[in-house]
């Protein structure tokens, strides 16, 4: 004879609570990254966001809301975050081919959860990825 566990809800079902199924741990941090929709868009066409947190796995991006062209789950991006510069080795780039697992609607944004297919690194002193200009204001 089988015998099988059943697990009671509460009464309040606002009180259960789904576990996190992410595997590996995350590092919160917030870097620019460059999005594409697929290697044979041009770096012209690109989109600038920037990341929330990353992992061996993947990595989730903060997208805004006003961007007509949001993503969907299901769809493969390249993604080429830019890492913090090094007096050494120059700048480099951590490059993700990732497809979108999960997209959340926030406050003037989406974050999408994106799932790493392959991860790879580019840049040092030979190779130059131009990063969007950045402002600097006088306070």
């Amino acid at each position: 004879m089988k015998t099988t566990n059943q697990i009671q809800a509460p009464a309040d079902s606002s009180a259960i609570q789904l576990k996190d199924r992410r595997q590996r741990a995350r590092v919160q941090v917030q870097l620019p990254c460059r999005v594409r929709r697929g290697p044979g868009q041009s770096a012209s066409r690109c989109q600038w966001h920037e990341t929330e947190n990353m992992s061996r796995t993947g990595l989730l991006i903060r997208w805004p809301d006003q961007d007509a062209d949001q993503p969907k789950i299901g769809h493969r991006l390249l993604v080429e975050v830019q890492l913090p510069e090094n007096p050494v080795f120059g700048q480099r780039w951590l490059r993700y081919t990732a497809k979108v697992v999960h997209v959340r609607k926030s406050a003037k944004q989406y974050l999408v959860a994106l799932a790493a297919t392959r991860i790879s690194q580019a840049g040092g002193r030979k190779e130059q990825m131009h990063a969007p200009q950045q402002s600097k204001s006088i306070h």
